[in-house]
């Protein structure tokens, strides 16, 4: 990811929360959490409102900790969305986006048993590189596996419109709908460069 691509996961974000940041319903409905993993997973952003957020530049080297990310991932999840219970009506589930090459360097199959316990809404997989293991990238998110045909600055900014296409229309199933987006078939069509991956491959 170093180099352009790493430019380009960044000048994506920006383009993400400014689309966001722009949409009324998105305005007051998405919350933001941005987790890193190299070496380590590191929480960039805790879950901030879309309109308060702030974009962090993200830098690239080290392994892939990709379970350290699931397993990160799952700890703010139970300390930052409000749960429902009798008293009180909590968060709608949260949307994943989740971008590697599906190599890990650390181990995965604990962090994906205790990642699927939790209840999460749509979750994709963004698969990027040149060597991709996708047989990982399907546990993560069964059926909703897309890959990047490069990670040029034009295909990453795709993707990020995509994503910010997504969440929009994540917010509006939850306001008009009152249900939660849980598959790609509910999302806008994929751009060109981003194809899916179905369970063969």
């Amino acid at each position: 990811m170093r180099g352009e691509p790493i430019q380009a996961v960044n000048r994506g974000i920006q383009l993400l929360v400014k689309t966001l940041q722009n949409n009324p319903v998105a305005l007051e409905t998405v919350w933001v959490s941005i987790i890193t993993f190299s070496t380590e997973a590191q929480q960039l952003v805790p879950l901030t409102e879309v309109s308060l957020l702030q974009v962090p530049k993200i830098q690239a080297g080290g392994r892939t900790a990709m379970g350290a990310a699931l397993l990160l991932l799952n700890e703010c999840a139970k300390s930052e969305v409000i749960r429902t219970t009798a008293e009180r009506k909590g968060d709608w589930r949260p949307m994943v986006f989740f971008m590697s090459d599906g190599r890990p360097g650390d181990y995965l199959p604990r962090a994906l048993r205790l990642f699927h316990q939790e209840k999460w809404g749509l979750v994709v997989s963004a698969a990027v590189g040149k060597k991709i293991n996708f047989s990982n990238l399907e546990r993560i998110s069964p059926g909703c596996v897309v890959r990047l045909a490069d990670m040029d600055t034009v295909t990453m900014m795709s993707f990020f419109k995509w994503v910010s296409a997504s969440v929009s229309t994540g917010s509006q199933l939850i306001t008009q709908e009152r249900k939660d987006a849980t598959s790609l078939q509910q999302m806008p069509p994929l751009p060109d460069g981003i194809i899916q991956i179905t369970n063969e491959g």
